[in-house]
């Protein structure tokens, strides 16, 4: 769907986007094209994050390709039903991505979800935080997010994109960044260019902690005070967890007492746990 005939259909419709939902809608059918050919024809079940008015849908809808389409809002879920309705190969639900328990669609254990979707700003992390919790229904993700979150999914320790979303995806996945996107090809503009990516979801994590889920807590809480130093920030973790006790785990790796989360790298956050652990 080009700009003038989303305007068209807005204003036929009293729609306007609301920004605190992060409601920027593709305008470029170019780009939804590109995103369909990167998405592929491999293997299904597919599902579009938040379809909205239903440009990059249009490009991913066909009768051999099984469609999920979730999308929250009651004006842009009921569009949806009228444009593609007769459709084959298509199911549109009023849904809420982040509410979405992936085993209720899982009818066959040995297939994995095909995720795709233009993320709202508002709610990108939780998003690929949620597909991160539910890694074990998907293969695969092709989403276009802020060019700033793209810096972050793929960043280096030490340096200032990185963090715990850093951490969390490159343990889960593997990330690619396949292309750029200018704000123009969205409305309303958003204020920033965005980023398409290609999450491919691991079949084992990335490293092999003792505890896998008390890794991701020592890494979302070391994270969670950022401008302290590590040890501060990991006495949250307990009563139990002292800085004298921190500081020695810390030591045991190489680190100083005024090390900081964003010095460790994925590996070394798996050995602190470790020595954290029980």
């Amino acid at each position: 769907m080009d700009l003038e005939t989303l305007k068209k259909v807005m204003k036929e419709r009293s729609f306007w986007p609301k920004k605190r939902l992060g409601q920027n809608f593709l305008v470029d059918e170019s780009i939804a094209q590109r995103m369909s050919r990167s998405f592929g024809e491999g293997k299904g079940p597919f599902m579009e994050i938040g379809g909205g008015f239903g440009s990059l849908t249009e490009a991913l809808v066909t009768p051999h390709r099984g469609l999920y389409v979730l999308e929250p809002d009651p004006r842009l879920y009921q569009y949806l039903l009228e444009r593609f309705w007769g459709k084959e190969g298509i199911v549109i639900e009023k849904k809420d991505f982040l509410k979405v328990n992936f085993f209720e669609y899982c009818r066959d254990p040995n297939e994995k979800f095909r995720i795709i979707g233009n993320l709202p700003y508002a709610i990108t992390s939780p998003i690929l935080l949620h597909l991160v919790d539910q890694r074990d229904f998907i293969q695969e993700a092709l989403v276009t997010v802020q060019k700033e979150v793209a810096q972050r999914l793929t960043a280096k320790p030490k340096t200032k994109a990185y963090g715990s979303l850093s951490c969390f995806i490159q343990c889960f996945t593997s990330c690619e960044t396949l292309f750029q996107i200018s704000r123009n090809a969205f409305y309303p503009r958003p204020k920033v260019d965005s980023t398409v990516v290609l999450l491919r979801f691991l079949e084992r994590a990335s490293v092999s902690p003792k505890n896998l889920e008390w890794m991701i807590r020592v890494i979302r809480t070391g994270f969670g005070k950022r401008r302290k130093i590590l040890a501060n920030a990991l006495t949250d973790l307990g009563k139990e967890y002292t800085k004298e006790r921190l500081f020695a785990a810390l030591s045991a790796l190489g680190f100083s007492k005024n090390a900081r989360a964003e010095e460790l790298n994925l590996e070394e956050f798996a050995h602190l746990s470790d020595k954290l652990i029980g």
